[in-house]
């Protein structure tokens, strides 16, 4: 069964030109290529002649392009660790605070590695029992030095910008175009900002209070 909501307008939820709209209840007060301002009245829930009107719950979708700017800082060489794929498994049965091995004996011949514990309890019926079967996984990793030229830096710092955009947007929102105000090398850092056009549903509810004047 549809949602059900009372009388309503919808207003933007941000500053934009409009570019399409589907009204599917409600009196359209906008139209495609006007600037609105956060706020604005988009669609009316007040439908009917004057002195006939009544309330509804406005409903559609108005699109309209917005603005973004994104600002990414990324160093020329960097050092991280990353797994190389080797790992060992330790086994334990584990009684109060005395644990036994059980399997995986020897010595652990990584230099440099991160450890993952997981342990589970044993259970009789409803009574949890103190003892646990205990799983311990050393994952070896690596020293890396990554180095970008200028030109691979600036491309990578375009990505970054695009996916920090994305992590902001609804999903129908789309990105219209893009362009790079500005990019500098300093200090061993790509410094890039980027400006973007999207479309998207700038349309929010806005409860129509009793007695307010549209």
């Amino acid at each position: 069964k549809p949602e059900e909501y009372g009388p309503r307008n919808l207003v933007a939820a941000k500053k934009a030109v409009i570019v399409d709209m589907f009204v599917e209840e409600g009196q359209p007060i906008v139209s495609v290529n006007d600037h609105v301002k956060p706020g604005q009245l988009l669609v009316s829930g007040q439908i009917g002649k004057e002195g006939e009107e009544k309330s509804v719950s406005a409903k559609g979708e108005i699109f309209g392009e917005t603005w973004y700017k994104s600002q990414v800082v990324l160093p020329l060489k960097s050092s991280f660790k990353v797994f190389n794929g080797n790992e060992q498994n330790k086994h334990f049965f584990k009684i109060g605070s005395i644990s036994v091995p059980i399997w995986g004996y020897g010595e652990l011949t990584y230099e440099q590695f991160e450890k993952e514990t997981s342990e589970k309890p044993f259970n009789f019926l409803k009574w949890k029992l103190p003892m646990s079967y205990v799983n311990e996984t050393y994952r070896e990793s690596e020293d890396m030095t990554r180095v970008y030229t200028k030109e691979e830096a600036i491309e990578v710092a375009k990505e970054m910008a695009r996916t920090d955009i994305k992590n902001q947007l609804p999903e129908d929102a789309t990105i219209k175009g893009e362009n790079v105000l500005h990019h500098r090398i300093q200090n061993g850092k790509v410094y890039l900002s980027m400006h973007f056009q999207v479309i998207e549903n700038i349309a929010k509810a806005y409860p129509i209070i009793q007695g307010e004047l549209e």
